[in-house]
């Protein structure tokens, strides 16, 4: 073969193997290290040897996709079964994302509520103070849970401050129905939540002109709720401060 047409058989066989690498998905880095190599191969191959099979370039491009998407699948695998990928949007329907460790613990956390509240205002003070106590370490575990196994999930983001609110407020009204907690201690916890909740309905209303959070965890880009370390010493210090003054009762 005459140069001119080793050339642009040599470009031939490399737009094949480029074409074939693409449809199979190595749009990365890692393809485009491959479609190099082979290219480089087939130059090699056409001056010493002539116009090569392209059959084998593109076996070789094709292990090199399939070796890319079991890399890929194992990445998504380590990410966790509850966890978006990287905009942000959820694998998961709500349902599934409830079914998380974290918001199962946090769920436990709400229904326990009322059963905090009887006993609270049936001066049952021993077993508020060790429920107090358990709502406060599981507050902590869901934490720990989402972060170290990636089990977060954008519905959890929201349920575990609400939960946090529910409680806190409903075993303090127990305690000021009770007479132990002051009333204006409880209006202030009471107006700083309604303030901050209020808050969080309007971004979600003013990015998806809804409220409803179950459904906003579902968008392209769901709006979720990180609350800062002051927010999360307050919080314990609320559990602490209704533990303690069942205790003391």
């Amino acid at each position: 073969l005459s140069r001119s047409n080793l050339v642009i058989s040599a470009a031939k066989a490399s737009s094949i193997v480029t074409m074939a690498t693409l449809i199979h998905g190595s749009c990365n880095i890692r393809g485009l290290i491959g479609i190099t190599k082979v290219s480089k191969r087939l130059h090699r191959t056409i001056r010493h040897h002539g116009t090569p099979k392209i059959e084998l370039f593109v076996f070789q491009s094709r292990q090199l996709s399939s070796n890319d998407d079991r890399h890929n699948v194992k990445n998504n695998d380590s990410e966790g079964k509850w966890s978006g990928d990287k905009n942000n949007k959820p694998h998961t329907s709500v349902w599934e994302q409830l079914q998380s460790p974290p918001n199962i613990i946090t769920l436990t956390r709400i229904a326990s509520t009322p059963v905090l509240a009887y006993c609270i205002t049936s001066e049952q003070y021993v077993l508020a103070v060790w429920g107090c106590a358990l709502a406060g370490m599981s507050d902590a575990l869901d934490g720990y849970l989402a972060k170290t196994y990636n089990w977060g999930t954008t519905v959890g983001t929201y349920l575990d401050p609400v939960a946090d609110k529910i409680m806190v407020n409903s075993l303090a009204v127990s305690l000021w129905y009770t007479s132990i907690l002051p009333t204006p201690l409880i209006a202030v916890w009471a107006i700083k939540d309604i303030g901050l909740l209020s808050g969080t309905a309007w971004m979600l209303y003013k990015n998806y002109n809804s409220i409803n959070f179950f459904t906003t965890s579902l968008a392209q880009k769901p709006l979720e709720v990180k609350p800062s370390q002051v927010a999360k010493v307050n919080t314990a210090l609320q559990f602490a401060t209704l533990g303690g003054m069942c205790g003391i009762y």
